[in-house]
């Protein structure tokens, strides 16, 4: 429910506020937005006025946000970007991420795997994978995800059927994703997120092949490539050189990863 009916920064508002920044301030590990369809009932000053209130009564760091549609923003002054997307692609996430690069990039409508409830929005499990994969390559970004099929009275989400493919995600980025990386799709005919000459990471969906430049690293290099769609297992690269046209033949086709490391 939203504050509208009792005004939006209002006595009964700012207090509600307070409670929240009192109680759940010096819990580490959340965020929070203020809301949903929020072009429907708050402007960007009112926005404005909450961040501010609550930051001046946290007494510890959290993000604060609001989300508007498509890729507009109500109010720039909050603490990260945040939109409401439905399905966004790996292109998405780009131009999301663009806008505002020193703040963290929040999807924040929710990415739910449900029946006949809205097809054109909802998620199936391999939407899922591919747009873990999706917002990792575009250079991070946060998602909210849920599976949502036979729904329980409480509205937790039940565990993922695919949860090995989730865990390849996992494991694939534990040590490989780094703050100084960049994106760089003019070496590959896939999609690449890198740290210049040190780490180069490819991603291309439905390959038997991913062609690559790796004339940058110069030296020896390590190179597995991994199968996104099974469980984790690296399959050890051997025969690239440093220079370009490197192309890896695939044992068949799927959603292939393949990090190069210096």
């Amino acid at each position: 429910m939203t504050p509208k009916k009792w005004g939006l920064n209002g006595k009964v508002d700012k207090r509600l506020q307070r409670y929240i920044c009192a109680r759940l301030g010096p819990l580490p590990g959340w965020s929070m937005g203020y809301g949903f369809d929020l072009q429907e009932w708050v402007k960007g000053k009112e926005l404005r006025a909450w961040h501010e209130y609550m930051h001046s009564h946290l007494g510890w760091s959290h993000f604060l946000g609001g989300r508007a549609p498509d890729l507009a923003q109500i109010c720039d002054g909050l603490d990260y970007s945040s939109y409401q997307q439905h399905r966004p692609n790996y292109d998405i996430y780009v131009k999301a991420i663009e806008q505002y690069p020193d703040k963290p990039t929040f999807m924040e409508d929710r990415f739910r795997v449900r029946k006949n409830v809205y097809p054109k929005k909802d998620y199936d499990f391999d939407m899922t994978r591919r747009g873990l994969w999706h917002s990792t390559m575009a250079g991070g970004a946060a998602n909210i995800w849920g599976n949502l099929l036979n729904p329980r009275p409480d509205g937790v989400s039940h565990p993922y059927p695919n949860k090995k493919q989730i865990k390849t995600w996992t494991l694939f980025w534990q040590n490989r994703f780094k703050k100084e990386m960049i994106r760089d799709n003019s070496i590959t005919d896939g999609v690449c997120m890198k740290v210049q000459s040190k780490l180069l990471v490819f991603y291309k969906e439905n390959a038997d092949s991913i062609k690559m430049n790796l004339s940058e690293l110069k030296d020896i290099f390590d190179a597995v490539a991994v199968d996104t769609c099974k469980k984790y297992k690296e399959l050890r690269l051997s025969n690239f050189s440093a220079k370009p046209n490197q192309v890896f033949i695939a044992p068949y086709k799927s959603d292939w990863a393949i990090a190069v490391k210096r």
